[in-house]
């Protein structure tokens, strides 16, 4: 609300901008409505119905793996202690040729072991690492799933009570199988450690706590209602799960959340598939909400290899809603297999020959020119005979397109579908970046093209131009030249007119007509109503920032421009470089930093101001050194240094507990105080013994970096620089470890339970086994493989 008191109503985000009739307009993922793509996909128009071929996977260190075929079996000449079947082998390349990969299931109870069947489908995925790689295999009468976790190398088959087809590895680890007969889902993971039951002791019911099995759902199988000739896709984002089954002619898409329950229905969603060959053979994600789809290409149909785009649609946000084609060419560079490669990394990859490639958009800057949406949402003013002021849109025009508005108005909803659509004036743009006090727009200005435009809300013609009603409906009209086109972010409606000439002017100059004729032209009393309203459009926004210029001096609503002038008026020299609520809070806490300073108070709260927090949340702890001193006189002859304490891990420097919180200067007491810590220095007549006692502990300071507060030292040392006085030495300590048990005691801190963090890698001559480092395998289906370059960029 204005200082004129007149509000707005605002559009903003795909949801809003939903339109309920609209041609060549879409919502583009730079989060703008704008014309639609029109790059004309060239789908292959004739497929081949055999079978899609064996599936692929690949891992995060760019190792491929598939089921072994008949031209594989004489490579077993390379390597004879392993035999290579057919169907009943997974090679795997990383980078050296193909090489079996050993399912070992030696560990793996007798009844669970896979039988003497054929692989059938190949899955991987999974957190980064805790990938898993999960193999279907079925002997004709049996299905199963083998999982192998690709760190830790625990493999295990879990068995089905139904044929399945495909199987995929979501992002948390867990294995789906569809099939004909419905869906289900395997979880768990066994023990870290083989456990070996003893006689005489109390055991476990349950030695393996959550071993892999089917978990979901709990009992039978989760039935899928006209799957038809089977299931020919099953795709999974972080939410939803994907399923692409119906007759070959009629293909649909089965989607789920992933965590539903089970007696939750399916959406079901009909696909456009005319002029795609089908029947199509995959589905994948490429984000959510947008899917593509597969077919096996037909050589003969197309011997030129002129269609090569890959379909690719977009789903609806409803369930009634309609899947519509993306008009973005997405092509193959090669004629693809019918499979796409189940990938670690979640992207979408496909096959041709033994080449594994992205799927990525062709970006051409190619679009409808012509558009146009009626927004499905009518706005609705609250008040009968409410008078709609203007509309403001914060928008990109470049200067080959146009972006009209249309409205039309009723005080009863049921009336908006007679009324007439009025045609209102090209929206001008206006020099600020928005026109609420002190706000940044939502698109970079650039002076006629971008930023902040508006227009008044009139009628084309007759004597009284206003547009009255409760109810106001907007029709958007876009044009472009084909290669570029306008983008709306956010539009604003704002009601109800404040009016100059009725609050300022004497009577005689206010509107007298009530009647709205539909010709002529506008009278006197019209004319100026728009044309102070002109003005009004110039001085509200000044007047609205003269009435918030109390914004100014906040920090949290403070401009990002003038946040550091506001720093520079209260003495802060801000550092811009740090992110921008990091400033903030520099500058709404600099008064109580200046209050402090020079104290731990004071330190402490300018850590938190820097380091959101974490000095509070005690990732950060500030310690000073004389109260790591340590009494003699409570454990005399026990060596307290703590290298090889497993309480404190080397954290401290020395001490078993805290003697007061203040040093004694006088010699005489120091003597008698330094008695009670070392009784050596009791029979010292050397004054210089005291001095240096307290030289070692006085005015230094140690600061302890916890877990994810060790990325944050750059920032502690700025801050340290700045907030401590010259004289006072400081250490910064590092440290993996969140939760150390010796440290509350010893410095009356408060040690913080966090994650475990990651096991970091051994390097040669710098870790310590069994402290700071792991020696371990990296995720990877062939780990003594890993080269150091994938190492280092595992993408």
């Amino acid at each position: 609300m204005d200082v004129n008191r007149t509000r707005f109503l605002l559009l903003a985000g795909r949801d809003d901008f939903a339109l309920a009739d609209g041609a060549d307009l879409a919502w583009h993922e730079q989060d703008c409505l704008a014309l639609a793509p029109q790059q004309a996909p060239a789908w292959p128009s004739a497929g081949l119905a055999e079978a899609p071929g064996a599936a692929w996977a690949r891992d995060r260190f760019h190792q491929t793996a598939r089921i072994a075929t008949a031209a594989d079996v004489p490579a077993q000449a390379a390597d004879p202690a392993v035999a290579i079947v057919a169907g009943r082998t997974i090679l795997v390349d990383a980078g050296r040729g193909w090489q079996a990969l050993i399912l070992d299931v030696a560990a793996t109870p007798a009844a669970l072991r896979p039988p003497l069947g054929d692989f059938l489908d190949l899955a991987i995925g999974g957190p980064p690492g805790e990938e898993r790689l999960a193999a279907l295999w079925s002997d004709g009468a049996t299905w199963g799933v083998t999982l192998l976790h690709l760190r830790t190398r625990w493999t295990i088959a879990v068995p089905l009570a139904i044929a399945v087809e495909r199987i995929l590895v979501d992002g948390a680890a867990r294995t789906w199988a569809a099939g004909g007969a419905g869906v289900v889902r395997i979880s768990g993971a066994p023990l870290p450690q083989p456990y070996r039951p003893q006689l005489g002791r109390f055991e476990p019911l349950r030695i393996v706590p959550d071993p892999p099995r089917v978990t979901w759902p709990a009992v039978g199988v989760l039935a899928i209602p006209g799957v038809g000739d089977g299931v020919r896709g099953l795709a999974c984002d972080a939410a939803r799960l994907y399923l692409l089954a119906g007759a070959a002619d009629e293909p649909v898409l089965f989607l789920r959340p992933l965590d539903s329950d089970p007696l939750d229905p399916w959406t079901i969603l009909s696909l456009p598939t005319a002029g795609l060959a089908l029947p199509l053979s995959d589905v994948a994600v490429l984000h959510p909400g947008r899917i593509a789809l597969l077919a096996a290409f037909d050589p003969v149909a197309d011997p030129g290899w002129r269609r090569r785009d890959c379909a690719v649609f977009d789903l609806p946000a409803a369930a009634n809603g309609e899947v519509v084609a993306v008009a973005v060419r997405h092509p193959f560079a090669s004629r693809p297999q019918a499979r796409f490669a189940s990938v670690a990394d979640g992207a979408v990859r496909w096959r041709a020959g033994g080449t594994l490639t992205t799927l990525q958009p062709l970006e051409i800057a190619r679009f409808a020119r012509q558009g146009h949406g009626t927004l499905a949402a009518s706005f609705d003013s609250a008040t009968p005979g409410c008078i709609w002021h203007k509309i403001t849109l914060e928008a990109r025009i470049p200067a080959a397109t146009a972006l009209r508005v249309d409205v039309r108005c009723a005080d009863d909803p049921a009336d908006l579908i007679t009324a007439d659509w009025l045609e209102q004036p090209a929206p001008g743009w206006h020099p600020l970046p928005s026109e609420l006090p002190w706000a940044d727009g939502a698109v970079a200005q650039r002076p006629g093209e971008a930023g902040l435009f508006e227009l008044l809300l009139q009628r084309p013609s007759g004597a009284v131009r206003r547009i009255t009603g409760r109810h106001l409906q907007v029709r958007l009209r876009f044009s472009g030249d084909g290669r570029s086109t306008p983008a709306l972010r956010r539009l604003r409606v704002h009601l109800p007119r404040f009016s100059y000439q009725e609050h300022y002017l004497p009577l005689h100059f206010r509107q007298q007509e009530r009647v709205l004729p539909v010709d002529g032209r506008a009278n006197g009393a019209d004319f100026r109503e728009r044309l102070l309203a002109v003005v009004e459009g110039l001085l509200t926004p000044l007047e609205d920032r003269v009435a918030s210029a109390e914004l100014l001096a906040d920090p949290a609503s403070c401009p990002a421009a003038l946040l550091p002038r506001l720093a520079a008026l209260i003495g802060v020299d801000l550092e811009t470089t740090m992110p921008l609520a990091t400033q903030r809070r520099q500058v709404a806490g600099a008064g109580a930093v200046a209050r402090w300073k020079g104290t731990m108070r004071g330190l402490r709260l300018a850590l938190d101001l820097a380091c959101d927090g974490a000095a509070s949340a005690g990732r950060i702890i500030v310690v000073e050194n004389h109260r790591l001193r340590r009494t003699m006189a409570t454990l005399l002859g026990v060596t307290f240094s703590d290298a090889d304490n497993p309480l404190t891990l080397g954290t401290m420097r020395s001490g078993n507990s805290i003697v007061g919180d203040s040093l004694i200067l006088s010699a005489p007491a120091a003597r008698s105080y330094l008695a009670a810590l070392d009784p050596s220095l009791a029979e010292a007549d050397d004054p210089t013994a005291a001095q240096a006692f307290f030289d070692r502990y006085a005015h230094q300071v140690t600061v302890l970096l916890h877990g994810s507060a060790r990325a944050l030292e750059d920032t502690v040392r700025r801050v340290l620089a700045r907030e401590l006085p010259a004289h006072l030495q400081w250490t910064i300590v590092s440290t993996d470890h969140g939760f150390v048990l010796g440290l509350s005691p010893l410095l009356s801190v408060d040690t913080v339970l966090e994650r475990e963090p990651a096991p970091a890698p051994v390097v040669l001559d710098r870790t310590i086994l069994s402290r700071e480092g792991l020696l371990g395998d990296p995720a990877a289906l062939l780990p003594s493989q890993v080269r150091a370059d994938d190492r280092s960029d595992p993408t």
